[in-house]
């Protein structure tokens, strides 16, 4: 068991369907059987909390905001956790997703060397592990090893899935942009953007798991925010250096949060 004092694993979540509910708590029981560090977790709600199972994560301090859902921002989620943060380190974590603890390590390694900005703990290319809704998870809940998993269906992986950063540049890169919501490119954006602001980021070739689940408007294309988030990654592509730094200075809500400067 490895503790990750100067880290923070932060989780937007909305829980809109079994599958969602099923991997999260496969994917929090993961991370909890192997390392110790501190956790915030933003769900939107209706009327309660759908995690049902947070006592039982004994080695993740866990902090949990709960909001009631009016829109799926997801951005706006990342921020209001990112502002709280007291730890140097920051992964943000998508709800579906696991990677080996050997990633885990090096990333955090490579961020307190001080070796980088920002780490994707996994390659671009054919890294992503795709593990269906039809696998039957019993053997592998029974001590979360990895290694149970069958690493033969792989899919493309870019940008997305979880990243590592260091918390105070995030911060002064702008976080993320608010003006994406509910399923659009950020992921995009905020990769190409920490490159054009001159960060260092580093990516390992590993793979990264993702636990597949039912696609609603909130997760794919269909939702009505995606043709605004299109034309705005494509604003965005169009700026400079300086005018990207400029742009994000200026952004209303960046002063919101008095400690992205």
């Amino acid at each position: 068991m490895i503790q990750f004092e100067e880290l923070t694993i932060i989780l937007p979540l909305y829980i809109e369907s079994d599958d969602r509910y099923n991997n999260v708590k496969s994917v929090l029981s993961y991370f909890n059987t192997h390392i110790k560090t501190d956790l915030i977790i933003h769900e939107y709600i209706h009327d309660k909390s759908k995690l049902d199972f947070l006592s039982t994560l004994e080695n993740l301090h866990i902090t949990h905001f709960t909001e009631k859902f009016k829109l799926h921002h997801r951005t706006y989620q990342i921020n209001q956790m990112l502002s709280v943060i007291k730890t140097q380190f920051v992964m943000v974590l998508d709800a579906d997703v696991i990677i080996p603890i050997e990633s885990f390590i090096e990333s955090y390694r490579l961020l307190l060397e001080d070796i980088c900005d920002f780490v994707y703990p996994y390659g671009s290319g054919r890294y992503c592990i795709q593990i269906p809704k039809s696998f039957d998870k019993t053997d592998f809940e029974l001590d979360y090893n990895i290694n149970k998993i069958n690493k033969t269906n792989k899919t493309y992986s870019n940008v997305g899935f979880c990243y590592f950063a260091k918390t105070r540049v995030y911060r002064q890169c702008g976080g993320e942009n608010e003006n994406f919501i509910s399923y659009t490119p950020e992921d995009v954006e905020r990769y190409e953007r920490f490159k054009k602001l001159g960060k260092r980021v580093e990516r390992l070739n590993t793979d990264v798991y993702h636990f597949d689940h039912l696609r609603t408007e909130l997760s794919s294309e269909a939702n009505p925010y995606h043709t605004n988030g299109v034309n705005l990654l494509n604003y965005l592509r169009t700026l400079d250096k300086e005018q990207l730094s400029l742009y994000y200075k200026n952004e209303s809500y960046i002063k919101k949060y008095k400690n992205f400067k």
